[in-house]
């Protein structure tokens, strides 16, 4: 027998193996000899999956995954079922023996479970290349199962280097201590989850002289339960005051032993959720130790006036009275202007949030109204991005709430989103816009402070800036939210405010991206619907048209008619602008604007049309801004009822006091020259009558015109006439 006690290694069965087990073999050779052989130390080998085991639970988890890569590998071999099971059962009792602390790692060197599955591996690729898969298979689990004598394994070549009797006691310890894990964790959840947890939701149900009749007097889990079932609210607040006390003295001295008592009160407020009072012990709580966690917040530690914050947030259970939602919201105002830390500042948000959710939709007090909007104001300013973001959240919250607050104070509230609407980052520009959506959703009143030049943030109007941002994220959105603030406001809000808005969507169908583009395009379309549904509401239309583009249509020409006068003068005061490409875009947005106009809408405004047409035409430096004038040009003449029309406000600009008095604003030559370019245009248009022949002539004819243009040019018109 000890001539068979140890095993040596002896060299393979000169057999050929198929290319693809071979190279599968040396793989799985290398990477095992990395985990479990890799240095040895005093008999014994040690790997990688040794190292791991220093690593406390993630080192185990790691290796588990490296053991089951290993096992994926062997599998490309088609192994058979038997072997497979084999190999799991290794890696799964070498996962159990790593569990136990400090004893798995003598366990793990011993038992090398991937040492065991290369054998395995190796012994049923070489007898399967030389007797077949099934000889190969039995061969393979024989060195393991018992079913031969230690003499007939060894003589089999199998490459033990450990004692049989070292080999069959590993199989017992893993086994037993696999149970022992499995009967532990059983015995934690059976006493510890269910007991415990049974017990603190339902004392009376369950008295302690109970345990300690079953035996269970000296677990130490008597004294957990007596602490939960007997402690009072008091005791809570007891202790709760007895830890704080040491914050009496705001400076940074005992930093360690404040650190601790902030936890224990954690600890102790953590312990009120699982009771049937919760709600009403964290009022308690929060009544009688308000001032000592106020004073706590002040402290000069950072790490305290973090906890204090959070203590605050994990307070808020259930209704709370207005008077502590008050002192709260002062306090975290209070906080706010002089926190230093962006991480505090953020947890105080955090809170008025909640504090937020506590109150009664629709009914607040007017002072603690104005406590939000304090805190709004000095969050929105905050020079940090996160509490911005915060700041939006909570005025989206707030609006949706609160809608009346928001009526009531409905300047204040677009005042407080403008810094958001023009921050640097174009994440916080996206929450300023949904903040400005809900607001303006619970009151349109407003709105106009947008479109205006704000003195405070000397800056030019905050919405119409939007359209040209450069992040496409902040212009997607935007022309989203001014779509469903059309579609959401009741009819009257819709064309009283919609003079505005109508201008932006339209430009934004003009953006560069197709996406952009699309967006606006589904605005106005969900618009247009809006509209047509109102003119069947008011009974101006029987049905609505089974064809969605004439809905559409329908809508956005009664709309355009509606928000006409004030939508044009902003539209034409677009066209006047210095910046290129705004100027272009500007006209782009007038023509498809004027493309929903009525006659009798360009008939009252054709002067107004084009008088800024002609400060665009004597300004344009770009050929491509010439050519969008005249096809806003010929979309007028084509809607016009008569070109004459069109002439009674072009021709009045020859007469000799316009011309001398430069009433256009412009000297005499300039008026002249683009006068004849805006009449040699609608003679190539129009089909000039007799009438139309005859007041061109009558006006170009005059001998003071030779002071102010060319005579070539005149010539040339006098030709394009006749």
């Amino acid at each position: 027998m000890s001539s068979y006690l140890w095993k040596k290694k002896v060299q393979e069965p000169e057999v050929q193996l198929p290319e693809r087990d071979a190279r599968v073999l040396e793989k799985y050779t290398h990477k095992m000899k990395r985990f479990d052989e890799m240095v040895k130390v005093c008999c014994c080998w040690i790997g990688y999956d040794v190292l791991l085991e220093f690593i406390p639970i993630f080192g185990k988890v790691i290796s588990l995954y490296f053991a089951l890569s290993l096992y994926r590998l062997a599998c490309q071999c088609d192994l058979p079922r038997s072997i497979k099971r084999r190999m799991l059962y290794h890696v799964s009792i070498d996962f159990l023996l790593g569990l136990i602390p400090i004893l798995g790692i003598l366990l793990d060197m011993l038992y090398r479970a991937h040492s065991k599955n290369a054998r395995i591996l190796r012994r049923f690729l070489y007898e399967r290349a030389r007797q077949g898969a099934i000889k190969a298979e039995s061969a393979a689990l024989d060195c393991f199962d018992g079913e031969r004598s230690t003499k007939s394994v060894i003589q089999n070549k199998c490459c033990y280097q450990l004692p049989v009797f070292v080999l069959n006691l590993q199989h017992s310890l893993a086994v037993a201590t696999a149970v022992a894990v499995a009967v532990a964790g059983c015995w934690y959840y059976i006493v510890y989850e269910v007991m415990i947890r049974h017990i603190v939701h339902a004392p009376n149900t369950l008295p302690i002289e109970h345990l300690k009749t079953t035996g269970l007097q000296n677990f130490f889990l008597v004294n957990t339960i007596k602490h939960h079932i007997m402690q009072s609210i008091d005791e809570i607040a007891h202790i709760i005051s007895s830890h704080l006390s040491i914050f009496e003295d705001t400076s940074t001295r005992e930093r360690p032993a404040k650190r601790k008592a902030m936890e224990a009160v954690k600890r102790e407020i953590l312990q009120l959720k699982g009771r049937d009072d919760a709600s009403t012990a964290a009022i308690a709580i929060l009544k009688n130790q308000r001032d000592a966690l106020f004073l706590c917040s002040n402290s000069a530690i950072e790490s305290v006036r973090e906890q204090t914050a959070d203590t605050f947030k994990r307070c808020e259970k259930g209704a709370i009275p207005n008077s502590i939602v008050d002192s709260l919201l002062q306090h975290a105002l209070k906080r706010l202007k002089v926190e230093t830390t962006e991480e505090v500042r953020d947890l105080w948000m955090l809170l008025c949030a909640t504090l937020l959710g506590k109150l009664t939709p629709g009914k607040i007090h007017v002072k603690t109204g104005e406590l939000f909007m304090d805190i709004m104001e000095v969050a929105g300013n905050d020079p940090f991005s996160e509490i911005q973001k915060q700041c939006a959240i909570l005025i989206i919250l707030y609006a949706k709430d609160q809608p009346k607050s928001v009526d009531y104070a409905c300047e204040k509230m677009v005042r407080l989103i403008m810094p958001m609407l023009l921050h640097k980052h174009a994440a916080v520009r996206v929450k300023g816009i949904k903040a400005m959506e809900a607001v303006l959703i619970a009151s349109p009143k407003g709105l106009h402070l947008l479109f205006e030049y704000n003195e405070q943030l000397d800056s030019q109007p905050v919405v119409p800036s939007l359209i040209f941002d450069n992040s496409a994220l902040v212009r997607d959105n935007l022309f989203i939210v001014l779509g469903c603030l059309l579609c959401s406001w009741n009819p009257r809000d819709r064309y009283q405010y919609g003079d505005r808005i109508l201008p932006i969507i339209l430009s934004g169908t003009l953006d560069d991206l197709p996406s952009v583009q699309s967006t606006c395009r589904e605005s106005l379309s969900n618009v247009g619907r809006s509209c047509t549904q109102d003119l069947l509401d008011a009974d101006i239309i029987k049905e609505i048209p089974t064809d969605d583009k004439q809905i559409i249509t329908i809508g956005l020409k009664h709309l355009v008619h509606m928000c006409y006068d004030h939508s044009v003068v902003y539209m034409l005061q677009g066209i006047t602008e210095f910046i290129t490409v705004k100027q272009e875009t500007g006209l782009d947005s007038l023509k498809l604007f004027l493309e929903y106009a009525s006659a009798d809408d360009l008939v009252k405004s054709i002067k107004k049309i084009v008088h800024y047409l002609f400060i665009a035409f004597a300004n344009h430096t770009e050929s491509t801004t010439k050519d969008k004038i005249y096809e806003i040009l010929d979309l007028i003449l084509q809607q016009l009822p008569s070109p004459e029309i069109y002439l009674d406000a072009l021709l009045p600009r020859l007469e000799s006091k316009s011309l001398a008095a430069e009433t256009n604003g412009y000297p005499g030559n300039v008026t002249a020259r683009v006068v004849l370019a805006f009449l040699k245009h609608f003679v190539k248009t129009v089909t000039a009558t007799d009438s139309i022949r005859k007041r061109i002539l009558a006006s170009i004819n005059r001998p003071y015109l030779c002071e102010y243009i060319d005579k070539e040019k005149l010539d040339d018109l006098r030709s394009d006439i006749a």
